[in-house]
């Protein structure tokens, strides 16, 4: 394994050496790593990755900065990402949309958090090798959720999260959907990737089926589960705590030249 990993890495460093954008980039064993083990070491997919994350960050350096308001989508709870891992070691993350209310802010700024939670997960070495479970809650969805995305901002959220975050991707769930949810779904679905389609779940309200996936423990009570309600203050805490770090990252990247 370890001899794979120096090869893909020997590999990765020679392809980065033959582009404009990336061959006078000073780029540590451990950034690289995180690219490679989110395409499962495919080397031409992870440098395509990251090409596109250097492209993002430079067109919407908006996104990949701190503002305080990063917080106001904390403390609604629409996003949240367990401390606890699956027994596999995947973070799961818990998606209610109906928590979003967009008088409060924009789904840019909701967009901002979720790069934040996932940049700062990332940080952990066995969480770049596990992956992410995602669970998204439809219940209690609105055509006010819907009308306030838009089609510009689910095609930037998909490619974000499916094309660019250097992020492993293990399963993507949905509960509690129903007509008016389905349609808030057809907004991503033209966007996703063939891979994420083949990894999507739809469990109604039957939980049980959920929970051959995630365990209980790992899920709020009314997914049928028993996980502890952590105060948003946490969240908040750790993103304060971290936000340098990943900071650093992307500055690594803004303003190189074509």
């Amino acid at each position: 394994m370890k001899d794979s990993c120096e090869k893909q890495l020997t590999e990765f460093r020679e392809k980065l050496s033959t582009q404009n954008r990336t061959k006078n980039l000073n780029l540590d064993d451990k950034l690289l790593l995180r690219f490679l083990r989110s395409r499962d070491g495919d080397v031409s997919e992870s440098m395509s990755t990251l090409l596109a994350y250097i492209d993002i960050i430079d067109k919407r350096s908006d996104l990949f900065s701190w503002s305080e308001d990063i917080k106001k989508v904390v403390n609604s709870g629409v996003y949240v990402q367990y401390p606890e891992r699956t027994s596999d070691g995947c973070v799961v993350s818990l998606v209610t949309p109906s928590k979003w209310n967009p008088s409060d802010y924009s789904y840019s700024i909701y967009i901002k958090l979720v790069i934040f939670m996932i940049e700062m997960s990332l940080l952990d070495e066995e969480v770049q090798k596990n992956g992410f479970i995602v669970v998204i809650d439809m219940s209690g969805i609105r055509w006010t959720h819907i009308y306030h995305t838009g089609v510009s901002d689910a095609k930037l959220f998909s490619d974000l999260t499916e094309r660019i975050l250097p992020r492993k991707l293990v399963s993507l769930h949905f509960v509690n959907a129903n007509k008016l949810q389905d349609a808030g779904l057809m907004l991503f679905r033209p966007f996703m990737t063939s891979s994420t389609k083949k990894i999507m779940h739809f469990h109604g309200k039957d939980y049980s089926t959920l929970h051959s996936f995630v365990s209980p423990n790992l899920l709020p009570e009314s997914l049928g589960g028993s996980a502890k309600d952590y105060p948003t203050s946490m969240y908040n805490q750790l993103l304060e705590k971290h936000k340098e770090e990943v900071m650093q990252i992307w500055d690594q990247f803004r303003k190189i030249k074509n």
